[in-house]
């Protein structure tokens, strides 16, 4: 039987959509949304101390890697080169989308990327991604519940797959049993 744990999380971020049609949306220009993040995940059994991870172990892993390459950044198309460009010599932070070479930061591929950052930041506590819900606003939100195997593929090849391995780097595992710490420090 597996098990379910959700952590909830926001980050504001700007983006804009290419190549979409001027008289169908606003999404063209450059704007910003909070975005509230809703990341479940599935595991087999608890620890002994009652959980499998502590929530806030989600927090500092996965909600740390969103503060740092997404929270008051500007999320873009790698392709919007003019705007990247600007933004960088401006020293604004820019996350540069990693599905394909001209992928748009539409909610859709954002959940896909952060379901992809999200179980690979996770993996080494036991869990697995089940599930990303994104609200773009409070009336609009995606789910992503899986990736394709040639998303995958992308991102296993992108920036960010050596972006999450870095970042884990600074981050080693907690122990949040104090029977094992014991054991440990002894």
């Amino acid at each position: 039987m597996k098990n379910k744990i959700t952590r909830y999380g926001t980050f504001d971020a700007g983006h804009r959509v290419l190549h979409h049609a001027e008289s169908l949306n606003k999404c063209r220009n450059v704007h910003g949304h909070l975005y509230q993040l809703h990341a479940t995940f599935t595991y087999e059994e608890e620890e002994e101390i009652g959980f499998k991870v502590d929530f806030a172990e989600i927090k500092r892993i996965l909600f740390g890697f969103v503060d740092d390459f997404f929270d008051h950044g500007f999320i873009a198309n790698a392709m919007d080169t003019r705007l990247i460009q600007f933004l960088q010599e401006q020293q604004n932070k820019v996350y540069l989308m990693n599905l394909a070479r001209d992928c748009n930061p539409t909610a859709e591929n954002i959940a896909k990327e952060l379901f992809f950052i999200g179980d690979k930041l996770m993996s080494r506590y036991g869990l697995m991604m089940d599930e990303i819900i994104l609200y773009e606003t409070p009336n609009c939100s995606v789910r992503c519940v899986y990736l394709k195997p040639q998303e995958i593929e992308m991102l296993e090849q992108s920036p960010v797959a050596s972006q999450i391995m870095h970042f884990l780097q600074k981050f080693p595992p907690k122990e949040y049993d104090q029977r094992k710490i014991s054991l440990h420090s002894s």
